[in-house]
This record gives C-alpha cells, sequence and structure tokens, in this order.
C-alpha cells in the first residue's frame, strides 16, 4: 500500500509537466507581486545630462542641461536618492550620433541613457522628451587671466594686481575657444585690504562657450598695495585693435578711452600721455564679427606702474579684408 502511495506521489510531483509549469508560474507570479507591493517610484530633478562625442569632437551647445526621471526600486534605496552624494555620480549619457564636428542632432531621452543608478531602475524621463545639441570641432588653447576685484583698499593705494599662473589651458568647440579673448576670475573685495596679498581665486567660465574645460580652475591673485603710492588719471587715449592677417577693423565703440595709472610718485610725474597704448586684443576672431573685447594697457619697458583701462572692454566690428 505504501508502495502504491510513494508511486502516485512520483507521478504527481516528478512526471506530470503541467502540474510542474504551474508551479513554477505560481512561483514567479508571486515573487514579483511581492517585490512589486515591497517598491516604490521616486521623482529626481536636475539629473546632468552628458553628450557623448568621439574624440576631436566637442559640445557647441544642447537644449538643456538636465532632467526629471522617474526611478523604481526599494523603499531604501529610493530614499537614499534623495542624498547629493548617493545622487552624484548618476547622469544621463547620451550618444551623438554623427561623426562630423558639425551639424545639429535632436536625439529623444531614453530611460537606458541614465547612468551611475544602483540598487534602483529608470523607468521614464518626465521632462523633457528629447534633446537638442550642436557639435564643433575640438580646439586647445591657452589663454591669459585677469583678476576681478572691487572696491578700494582700506589703507594705501593699489599699485598691482597678478595672477599665477597668467595663462590657462582651454579645451572645447572651437568656436567659443577661439573667441575667447582673456578669462576673468571671480570678484575680490578689496574694501577691508590694509596690506598687500594674495589669494586662491576661481576662473569664471564665459556663458554661452559649450562645453570648456579649464586646467588648472583657479589661480592665484595677488593684490600688492603701498603706501606711498599715488594715483593719476589720463583721458581720451586713442584704442588700437590687434587682428589677425586678413583681418580689418571697420570701427571701435567707444573709440577713445580713461586710463587709470597708480604707483610711486617719481614714476608718474615721468609718464607722459603718448607713453601710453591701450590695445583691444582681437587676434583670436577669423571672421566677420562684431564683439566685445577686453583692453590691455601697454606701458614703457621697466615702468613699474598699474594701468587699468575705463571701460575695460569696447566693442569691435571686424571683417575680412577680401
Amino acid at each position: 500500500m505504501k508502495n502504491n502511495e510513494k508511486t502516485g506521489l512520483n507521478k504527481l510531483f516528478f512526471k506530470d509537466k503541467r502540474i510542474k509549469l504551474m508551479s513554477f508560474l505560481l512561483a514567479g507570479l508571486t515573487w514579483y507581486a511581492v517585490k512589486g507591493a515591497m517598491s516604490q517610484s521616486t521623482v529626481v530633478l536636475d539629473i546632468p545630462i552628458r553628450i557623448q562625442t568621439r574624440d576631436g569632437v566637442a559640445v557647441l551647445s544642447q537644449s538643456v542641461r538636465s532632467a526629471t526621471v522617474v526611478f523604481r526600486g526599494s523603499q531604501e534605496a529610493t530614499a537614499q536618492l534623495q542624498d547629493i552624494a548617493i545622487r552624484a555620480p548618476i547622469e544621463i549619457t547620451v550618444p551623438a550620433k554623427s561623426r562630423k564636428p558639425s551639424g545639429v542632432e535632436k536625439v529623444p531621452l531614453r530611460p537606458r541613457y541614465v547612468t551611475g543608478a544602483r540598487d534602483v531602475r529608470p523607468i521614464r524621463i518626465n521632462h523633457p522628451s528629447d534633446i537638442v545639441f550642436q557639435l564643433d570641432e575640438e580646439a586647445i588653447k591657452d589663454i591669459p587671466v585677469r583678476a576681478v576685484y572691487f572696491g578700494r583698499p582700506a589703507s594705501g593705494q593699489l599699485v598691482s594686481v597678478t595672477c599665477d599662473p597668467d595663462k590657462v589651458r582651454v579645451r572645447g568647440p572651437r568656436q567659443s575657444v577661439d573667441a575667447i579673448g582673456v578669462l576673468l576670475t571671480e570678484k575680490m573685495d578689496l574694501d577691508f585690504a590694509v596690506d598687500t596679498f594674495s589669494s586662491a581665486v576661481q576662473i569664471n567660465t564665459p556663458s554661452g562657450s559649450g562645453s570648456l574645460s579649464i586646467t588648472p580652475s583657479s589661480v592665484t591673485a595677488t593684490i600688492v598695495i603701498e603706501h606711498d603710492a599715488t594715483s593719476r588719471r589720463i583721458s581720451d587715449l586713442p584704442v588700437s585693435a590687434i587682428v589677425k592677417p586678413g583681418m580689418l577693423v571697420s570701427s571701435i565703440k567707444p573709440a577713445a578711452v580713461s586710463v587709470a595709472i597708480s604707483g610711486s610718485k617719481r614714476a608718474l610725474d615721468k609718464l607722459q600721455a603718448g607713453d601710453l597704448r591701450v590695445l583691444a586684443d582681437c587676434g583670436s576672431a577669423s571672421r566677420d564679427t562684431e564683439a566685445e573685447f577686453p583692453l590691455t594697457v601697454h606701458l614703457p619697458p621697466d615702468v613699474e606702474l598699474f594701468a587699468v583701462a575705463d571701460p575695460g572692454k569696447v566693442r569691435v566690428q571686424l571683417r575680412r579684408a577680401d
């Protein structure tokens, strides 16, 4: 009798394939039902978007910089997405289809482009639904840095402001890199300065310049203040432009500026207006354009004075000679 019962059970559980298949299906459905009950969705704002390009190609512009992504996961995993440190590695990596360093692309944003997420799964991108970007040839150039400051020392006279290093390496789309004549630092406050000092300051990335890489990203600015120095202002100095061969200057506005000069009284007394040259560095322009360019004041050799043009930029219209 017992042998017959055992034989029946073996037939039921080991030989009847339909029952085994149904058992597996029920187990799977149960597992997914339990998993679904224990998971939840969460919306994460401002996930950064990066355009993936081939070597030698850079992103000139893109319609959006971040997107809103919906993730699904356990309650613990989705709650951790609110932690900035955990969310930091997550980004949306969009592959550029074009292999040419020019042209405009429009790519739909898909959950599969989300990278860096752990223990959660991106299920959709709420906004925006797509991204438009323009590519350009990549360029590398060493560009001078100028320290920006405001206010006046509490005592003494500002003599000079220098940056170390005085040039940094910029990598990015050629149209943007070629248009940069000088990079500016974050503003430094001199209102409470009483003596010479040095400070590390970040370099500002020009707005609308695409994906620029600046190395190093900061410089050391040295502010030299002397207590026996004096200052002088010379007005109506004409502005000249430095241009590439084959380029012509159509107009400079304003055509003349003022220059504030500071330093020792002896050096200032010897200085004549004709010793100064105010130049707009337009050497980065190689096509017809009208843009603002920074001014530099050139002093005679071996003259230890500090000179700043006011205004610090002029608008120059350039055209090709042909």
